[in-house]
């Protein structure tokens, strides 16, 4: 059966050509990158914009693979998973220049292949920022009366022991041993009176950070012996899993204690009897120090998984809602990160990221300085 003559085989490919190239122009016109993997992290496409934002060679010599230009995401584990999982996530890259991409990765099921999506998130994650802190600082000032609630419970349980006192000395015959609980009582709560003023004005006035080298292995056992007694009476297992030699950080040991008893506490405290505890410490590839404190605990539904972080909002009975507040700023100025991952019923787990001693150098010189990936770069096994 003769159905493909000449002149219809000329004109299909004719037109292929001509789609081909309008698609071209187009991708290259657009302002994200877009790049074509294939199952080997091998790229096989990329527009203009891409080759901009990843300081990709026009022309290159040797076949290039995307963790040549983005190193810190595990593309081996992507690609083994299958060609039908999508991605998204927030990216940092030094070179050609400083930015922040938000990358979203896609399957391209018929051609076995993937492709990459990038923007240019930096201008807008900076402004962000910046209206993210000017609203969290109000928010403080607008609910400084949340503190007079705060502190309106504890001064209540004082006011009501106080007058059980007075009857307990006015009677023939005092119970001692209930004067000692009542006088327990008050003392406990005049120490969480303490803490909800030191925490509110931790918030209010924020000390910079005094950087010094900090071992963070041995400033957790420091933390680990300070809470010993709590540990024993929650119950829970409490594990860490950190290498013996770990590179130094820059950092505010005092500040960092806190934050790391902050978060160590609410683990135990969303932790039932039996239950786990582990925090883990280990070097990542992108020049970070990482500490994870994980729990086997209730979880954090995802309503509240949003609003972790905001000054006063708290997942339980007693507490202030500022520590985490604090955290995350403490975090901020030590130049990391602190992030969160929580399932319902399942446990939580903190993550904190601190930049290891040159970074922040290295990141201000990578406009000018930094050398170009190398297409010779060992593969991905």
């Amino acid at each position: 059966m003769n159905w493909e003559p000449p002149e219809l085989n000329t004109g299909a490919l004719a037109r292929m050509s001509l789609r081909n190239a309008m698609l071209e122009v187009v991708f290259n016109a657009i302002e994200d990158g877009v790049i074509v993997i294939d199952t080997k992290t091998y790229i096989r496409y990329f527009n203009r914009s891409a080759g901009d934002l990843l300081g990709i060679p026009a022309d290159p010599q040797n076949p290039l693979r995307i963790s040549q230009f983005i190193k810190e995401l595990p593309w081996a584990q992507f690609m083994t998973k299958g060609n039908n999982s999508s991605y998204r996530c927030e990216v940092e890259i030094l070179y050609p220049c400083y930015r922040n991409l938000q990358l979203s990765m896609l399957p391209l099921e018929k051609r076995n292949e993937s492709v990459i999506i990038l923007r240019d998130v930096t201008q807008q994650r900076d402004e962000s920022q910046r209206y993210i802190e000017s609203e969290k600082l109000r928010m403080v000032s607008l609910l400084a009366a949340g503190v007079a609630h705060e502190i309106g419970n504890p001064l209540n349980s004082i006011y009501l022991n106080l007058q059980l006192l007075q009857r307990e000395l006015n009677a023939e015959s005092p119970d001692l041993e209930d004067f000692k609980s009542m006088v327990e009582v008050s003392k406990r709560e005049v120490e969480r009176l303490d803490g909800i003023i030191t925490r509110f004005l931790a918030a209010l006035r924020p000390t910079k950070p005094n950087f010094a080298p900090v071992n963070l292995r041995n400033l957790i056992l420091k933390v680990l012996e300070s809470l010993r007694s709590e540990i024993e009476n929650y119950g829970v297992h409490v594990t860490m899993n950190c290498a013996i030699v770990l590179p130094q950080i820059n950092a505010d040991a005092t500040q960092i204690t806190q934050v790391l008893v902050n978060l160590i506490k609410n683990a135990l405290q969303a932790t039932p009897r039996d239950g786990k505890v582990e925090i883990r410490c280990y070097e990542n590839d992108d020049n970070f120090l990482v500490c994870e404190v994980a729990d086997t605990g209730s979880g954090i539904s995802g309503e509240d998984v949003g609003r972790l972080f905001d000054p006063f909002h708290t997942t339980k009975q007693t507490g202030t809602g500022l520590g985490l507040f604090i955290a995350e700023r403490t975090l901020r100025e030590h130049g990391g990160s602190i992030s969160v991952e929580s399932e319902k019923g399942m446990g939580s787990t903190f993550t904190l990221k601190f930049p290891l001693q040159g970074r922040i150098r290295t990141r201000q010189l990578a406009t000018a300085d930094a050398p170009p990936p190398s297409p010779n770069e060992t593969p991905l096994s």
